[in-house]
């Protein structure tokens, strides 16, 4: 059996300054088999990602995102299959708070705040070797104190996936049918 080494450093205990958007990261197995994927199906449902926890907010964010997933990757031309997929998907969600402290000029320190974070992460097994081929991380800041905004999940999940490869359509040639006589 090959096995597919994939290596990727994703920072979970110290984030840079996030704007607005997420801060997303990718990496693809080189030897995988992209071209021949056409359907996927989604496997159990990961722990959170290390260093972060699970939360009634990070389950409901699970449940959002696989619907979300199933949407982006219908759309890239995949096939939702879980008979017989090619790839399976899993993904998990999670948050983690850190302390902000404040340093001002002379060095003296001030005070903290809390700054709440969440990170999803989708994971992509190829079915028939059951090796991860691919892995998509989004580190994002968030207020706990709000509910969960749709939009921003989902423009999260397109962020996340973008990279993942677009199904090639393959053409389908008409059947060579019997040429009509006498039409004029």
């Amino acid at each position: 059996m090959k096995t597919i080494a994939l290596f990727a450093v994703l920072a979970t205990a110290c984030y840079p300054a996030l704007g607005s958007g997420p801060d997303v990261q990718t990496v693809a197995s080189p030897i995988a088999p992209f071209g021949e994927y056409q359907t996927f199906s989604f496997g159990f449902t990961e722990n959170p990602p290390a260093l972060f926890e699970a939360s009634a907010r990070s389950l409901e964010v699970e449940r959002r995102v696989r619907d979300l997933v199933g949407v982006e990757l219908r759309e890239k031309g995949y096939v939702e299959d879980d008979t017989k997929p090619n790839f399976v998907v899993r993904f998990g969600a999670g948050t983690q708070q850190q302390e902000d402290t404040r340093v001002y000029d002379d060095g003296a320190r001030g005070s903290s705040d809390l700054i709440s974070f969440g990170q999803i992460d989708v994971d992509i097994f190829d079915a028939s070797t059951r090796t991860k081929v691919w892995r998509g991380s989004a580190v994002l800041r968030v207020d706990l104190t709000k509910g969960i905004d749709n939009s921003f999940l989902q423009h999260t999940v397109q962020g996340v996936l973008a990279s993942f490869p677009t199904r090639r359509a393959t053409e389908i040639q008409p059947a060579a049918g019997p040429i009509a006589s006498g039409a004029r």
